[in-house]
């Protein structure tokens, strides 16, 4: 398996090779301890930050989430910086970006709550999710999320899912955990996916739309 190393190298040659004015030694570099909290207690982190879930009991469920140490420790040493978008349109967010993602701005404010923690975006504004509801090899697998399928409907605090499915009976039901396994699997494991993002300048994620 490669390591996160040559994963990051692989990266930094496909923005070079489409950017030749692009200095990529500024696209990954080391993770501020102060901003590693974000992904080391997500609990703590958006039950303060959250703007969507505000009443004391909408994110206790966070309690039982934890990001595996090998993907914290990616965002100590690699964590993106100065990133160009890689694929099709693809951007991978930094501490602060995944922050902000998940507490803030839609959909990825109203996915946390069900341990769907965005970690990049599309140039469309899709989010792509780690599922910490489903580790494998000590790693979450990775989804897709178009930002049409979701809206959070505030007078009863649910999230609203739309998504043509033939086994959905309804075309708008309450989005929970059940419904996760309807929304496109893209990899397996965070190092799979970044994997294939490096070695693919050409992967478009809005593919999965339909």
């Amino acid at each position: 398996m490669k390591t996160y190393e040559s994963i990051v190298e692989q990266a930094k040659k496909q923005i070079a090779e489409r950017n030749h004015n692009y200095d990529v030694d500024e696209a990954f570099g080391k993770g501020e301890e102060e901003n590693i909290s974000i992904l080391s207690d997500v609990f703590a982190t958006f039950s303060h930050w959250s703007t969507v879930y505000y009443e004391d009991h909408e994110l206790n469920d966070l309690k039982q989430y934890k990001v595996p140490e090998s993907i914290i420790n990616f965002y100590r040493s690699f964590e993106p910086k100065e990133l160009d978008y890689l694929g099709d349109g693809i951007r991978l967010l930094d501490l602060k970006g995944i922050l902000e993602e998940n507490s803030s701005l839609s959909p990825g404010a109203y996915l946390i709550k069900h341990g769907l923690l965005v970690f990049a975006t599309t140039i469309g504004g899709s989010v792509v999710c780690m599922d910490l509801n489903s580790v494998n090899n000590g790693e979450p697998g990775i989804i897709y999320a178009d930002y049409t399928w979701f809206s959070f409907n505030d007078s009863e605090r649910k999230l609203e899912f739309t998504f043509i499915h033939e086994d959905i009976s309804d075309d708008t039901v309450w989005f929970d955990k059940n419904l996760i396994k309807f929304l496109p699997r893209i990899s397996a494991t965070f190092h799979e996916f970044l994997d294939h993002l490096s070695m693919n300048p050409d992967w478009n994620l809005e593919q999965y739309e339909e």
